[in-house]
């Protein structure tokens, strides 16, 4: 498509040579960036999802590893006891005050030999729909 100009000074209307866009090809370029954008958008909303999961994963994994750290340095008599005590998942706590809400942890003891137990942390998110969980096991020997 030829667009035509007037000139100012001589009156006359002039072909420049100039081409534009015709309404077809700019509702297509339109519908073309809207498919990329809303697909983009998906990609990205899809990539959150995986960076949240893998946050949760990494707090539970960290959780879970200290309580394991804080179970074998109480000793073999304390986490027996703590076994007996603990039938529902329990809150992580530090100084007395809850560390993550969405965080529980869970203690099984299974006796393996004489004075050697098999210990299993379990961690579970979030609570309290427990959809996930990691686990932690180690042997603990009465010294």
């Amino acid at each position: 498509m030829n667009f035509y100009s007037k000139n100012i000074r001589t009156g006359k209307t002039e072909n420049n040579g100039s081409r534009g866009f015709t309404l077809m090809e700019i509702m297509i370029a339109i519908a073309v960036l809207g498919m990329g954008l809303t697909l983009m958008a998906t990609i990205f909303r899809h990539n959150i999802k995986i960076n949240n999961k893998g946050d949760d994963i990494l707090t539970a994994s960290l959780l879970g590893q200290k309580k394991m750290e804080e179970m074998v340095q109480s000793g073999y008599s304390s986490v027996l006891r703590q076994s007996a005590n603990s039938n529902a998942p329990i809150e992580f706590r530090e100084n007395g005050e809850i560390v993550s809400p969405k965080y529980r942890w869970e203690l099984k003891v299974a006796q393996e030999q004489k004075d050697l137990i098999k210990m299993d942390v379990r961690v579970v998110w979030p609570w309290p729909e427990n959809g996930r969980h990691v686990e932690f096991s180690t042997f603990l020997a009465n010294r």
